[in-house]
């Protein structure tokens, strides 16, 4: 009898797999896991020799029928009935969870569901603010379909985290369709600190067994397989609406303070020259207590008869300054009315697309 050291193996693997029975006379070793069979050759050393046979199963629609938490989840999120619950409890299965190895987990439908938000939310903020520079649009969609913030997307969905063990999901009485109304998901693994057996190569480190996803991370790829599996069965639109309505409207960006100038005074002189406009004039317009400890100044910068932006503080450099950031602020941040978003046609091909306003882009000083 060949004994396998422990470190040739995931801790993923169940109890069942701690024996197997292994042949020296036999071609290839192999243990199984649910669907996940393991294919380890006998000359360990002959790495194109192993192989993986995995054939995950998707949830029955009459199992997940029977959970409670997916309906509840369903009804939060005002889905319809054309959204079956077996998807909705594969965007919750994780690929580093127990029901990973069994079921088919949510990785393919987050990766889908990814590039859906990072489209639409992106789209969204460009045609909204063509004025704002790269950068500061960057952050504004990050700050949209970041991790951390789909994250906490999920947990306002009241979204549940398992926190079942595996062996606890193996020795539990617990009904499986319980857990698939929960987000599943292997938050560590097996920390393997036993030394391997003599005559036994260790292949992987130690490192890469004790890989972890993180809850951020698996909450965040369960709102973006879910996103996706709108996608699949109500279409396109369905989810683009769905990403505006929950995940644009509901979080609120101070896109204000992400503006940063500085040199305000000259970039806005530099923009008035490239606009054709007259130089800006800074004109003092109200002040108090210039004498006092705590003097306060109101200055307006002027283009020819037309009134800019305006600042006050406790100098007029300050005050001067801060009308300038208000002029820029003011420029970065329009928003035409009655805008189309490109990815409106997509829901009528006879729908005539009208052209958004495009800026010159963003003042170089």
């Amino acid at each position: 009898m060949l004994r396998v050291s422990q470190r040739l193996v995931s801790s993923r693997v169940g109890v069942s797999s701690a024996v197997r029975a292994l042949s020296t006379s036999t071609a290839c070793l192999s243990f199984k896991h649910s669907q996940r069979v393991f294919n380890t050759p006998q000359n360990r050393t002959d790495f194109g020799s192993y192989s993986l046979n995995y054939n995950p199963i998707p949830i029955p629609e009459s199992e997940a029928n029977l959970s409670p938490a997916l309906h509840a989840l369903r009804s939060r999120l005002q889905l319809t009935n054309e959204y079956p619950l077996s998807t909705l409890g594969r965007a919750l299965t994780g690929s580093k969870s127990i029901d990973g190895e069994k079921y088919v987990n949510n990785a393919g439908m987050a990766q889908f569901g990814k590039n859906l938000i990072n489209y639409y939310v992106t789209e969204h903020f460009l045609v909204k603010y063509p004025r704002l520079p790269t950068k500061v649009l960057n952050e504004v969609a990050y700050a949209h379909f970041s991790e951390s913030s789909l994250s906490s997307t999920s947990t306002l969905w009241g979204i549940e985290v398992n926190n079942s063990t595996i062996i606890d999901s193996l020795i539990s009485a617990e009904s499986e369709q319980l857990r698939f109304g929960k987000l599943r998901f292997a938050k560590q693994f097996e920390d393997l600190t036993s030394q391997a057996d003599e005559g036994i190569i260790e292949l992987t480190t130690k490192d890469q067994r004790n890989r972890a996803l993180g809850e951020t991370t698996a909450r965040a790829q369960a709102v973006q397989a879910i996103i996706a599996g709108i996608y699949a069965h109500r279409g396109r639109q369905a989810a683009r609406e769905f990403i505006i309505n929950h995940l644009i409207k509901n979080k609120k960006v101070d896109i204000d303070t992400l503006l940063q100038f500085p040199q305000a005074t000259r970039e806005l002189s530099r923009l008035c020259t490239r606009e054709g406009l007259e130089s800006p004039v800074s004109r003092l317009l109200a002040e108090t207590g210039r004498n006092s400890a705590a003097p306060v100044f109101i200055v307006g910068v002027f283009s020819g008869n037309n009134k800019l932006g305006e600042g006050q503080g406790a100098s007029l450099r300050e005050a001067k300054t801060r009308a300038a950031v208000n002029a820029l602020k003011g420029w970065y941040l329009y928003s035409p009315l009655d805008v189309q978003v490109p990815s409106i046609t997509e829901a009528d091909a006879n729908t005539q697309f009208k052209s958004v306003y495009v800026d010159k882009g963003t003042v170089v000083i």
